[in-house]
C-alpha cells in the first residue's frame, strides 16, 4: 500500500491459504486476499484489527458510564466516528476461502469481551465486513432482546439527478420539487430473523423496479437510545452497518435512474408505543 509502512514480520512467518481458485496470504495481522479478475489478479487488503462494527459491538459488552466509552450529556447527535470505543487487540484464528470468512480470536485477558469477532462476506470477490450471526454462534451467545422495537421504512423519489447534498435527511428530500413519498412500512424488529422490506415502483421508461432489503437489530449500546442495524440492499446482497439513535431517519440507499430520477430508501427504528 502506497504511503503505507513496511509489513513487520515479527517472529510470525507467512501462511498460504488456497481453495481451488482463491488464494489468501497471510502476513502477521494482514491478510491478502487474491480476487481472479479478467483484467488480471486483484489483492484485497483486510487485517484483523477490528473494523467500525465490531468495535462498536465491543461498546456493547460494557456498563454504562464505563470511563472506556464515557461520552459527554450534552452530545445528542453521536455519529459512530465519534462514538468512544474500547481497545481490545485480536489475532488471525483461521480463514475459510470457501465460505468467505476470517475468524479473530481475542488477544488480551479482558474476558469480558468475546473470544471471536467473524468477519464475512456474502458473495465471493466483496471485502468482508463483520458478521454479527457468526459472531454470537461461535462465541455461544443469544440475540439480544427486540420485543417492541420496530422498523419504519420510507422511499422518496424526486426529478433529476441524485444530489448528495439533500440525500441524508428525510424531510429535505421530501421538500424538493416534484419530490413524492412513493412507499411507507413498518414492521417489527427481529435480532434472530432478518426482516424483509419490501417495495416497487415505475422509473421514467416504464420499467418497474423491485427493492427489496433485509434488515437485522444487531446489538444494543450502553447508551440507551442508541443500537445497530445490519441490512442488505438486494440483488447486491452486501451486509451494511448502521448505528443509529431512536427515532431518527438515516438514509439506507440511494440511486439515480435514466430518464431522470432519483430514489432515496430512508430507514428509522423506534420503540412500539412511539410514533
Amino acid at each position: 500500500m502506497e504511503g503505507s509502512p513496511p509489513i513487520s514480520l515479527h517472529n510470525d512467518a507467512p501462511q498460504l491459504f488456497t481453495s481451488g481458485d482463491r488464494t489468501a496470504l497471510r502476513i502477521g495481522s494482514h491478510i491478502f486476499l487474491r480476487w481472479p479478475r479478467k483484467e488480471g489478479p486483484y489483492w484485497c487488503h483486510e487485517t484483523t484489527a477490528t473494523n467500525a462494527a465490531a468495535s462498536i459491538y465491543l461498546r456493547s459488552f460494557l456498563p454504562f458510564g464505563d470511563s472506556r466509552i464515557a461520552v459527554p450529556s450534552e452530545n445528542d447527535t453521536l455519529k459512530w466516528f465519534e462514538t468512544p470505543r474500547p481497545d481490545v487487540p485480536y489475532a488471525f484464528d483461521h480463514i475459510d476461502l470457501g465460505q468467505n470468512v476470517l475468524v479473530t480470536k481475542r488477544d488480551s485477558l479482558e474476558n469480558i469481551f468475546p473470544m471471536f469477532l467473524i468477519y464475512s462476506a456474502t458473495q465471493y470477490g466483496f471485502p468482508l465486513e463483520f458478521d454479527i450471526e457468526r459472531t454470537r454462534d461461535a462465541n455461544r451467545f443469544k440475540p439480544p432482546p427486540d420485543s417492541g422495537v420496530i422498523i419504519d421504512f420510507s422511499v422518496v423519489t424526486y426529478p433529476g439527478e441524485l444530489n448528495a447534498r439533500t440525500n441524508s435527511k428525510r424531510s429535505t428530500c421530501l421538500l424538493l420539487p416534484g419530490a413524492q413519498e412513493i412507499h411507507t412500512q413498518s414492521l417489527p424488529l427481529s435480532s434472530s430473523t432478518w426482516t424483509a422490506i419490501e417495495c416497487s415502483f415505475a422509473i421514467p421508461n416504464g420499467i418497474v423496479i423491485k427493492d427489496r432489503f433485509d434488515v437485522l437489530l444487531g446489538f444494543l449500546d450502553p447508551l440507551p437510545d442508541r443500537l445497530s442495524i445490519f441490512y442488505r440492499h438486494h440483488p447486491v446482497f452486501v451486509n451494511t452497518w448502521q448505528f443509529i439513535k431512536f427515532g431518527d431517519w438515516i438514509c439506507a440507499e440511494a440511486s439515480g435512474f435514466k430518464g431522470g430520477l432519483a430514489r432515496i430508501a430512508f430507514f428509522r427504528v423506534r420503540h412500539t408505543e412511539t410514533k
